[in-house]
């Protein structure tokens, strides 16, 4: 029995997950308002968050994704001077993504944000 567990969650982990979030809400701070945080977020904005063995990716976004776990991923565009990290994790019990983002080099937009949406469901056709 547990060779056959062992093989379950291998071939699970193998899939792609991918969910539909909206809904995202919180914070930002900008260089152009002395980095003091103001309410923020994405108004009538839906992303699908793709995890897979081999990265991952969010649409629409051109970051580059790395999976940091099954429900979470790690992207990155530097370029430049000009950086942009930004993080998305998946609560599925919640039914909450959690993103975080920080930008710098970019003079008067330089900062970041700490947002929470809702999980809409899994991807279309998936």
């Amino acid at each position: 029995m547990p060779v056959v567990c062992l093989l379950s969650f291998a071939a699970m982990s193998a899939e792609a997950q991918c969910w539909r979030v909206a809904e995202i809400k919180g914070f930002s701070s900008r260089a152009s308002e002395g980095y003091t945080l103001s309410a923020d977020g994405f108004t009538g904005r839906e992303f699908e968050i793709t995890v897979h063995n081999r990265g991952g990716s969010v649409s629409p976004s051109s970051l580059k994704c790395d999976r940091s776990s099954p429900v979470s991923l790690l992207c990155i565009d530097s370029k430049s001077g000009k950086v942009t990290v930004e993080t998305w994790v998946i609560d599925e019990v919640a039914g909450r993504v959690l993103h975080t983002k920080s930008i710098t080099g970019y003079g008067i937009h330089d900062g970041g944000n700490l947002f929470v949406g809702k999980v809409l469901g899994k991807c279309r056709g998936r």
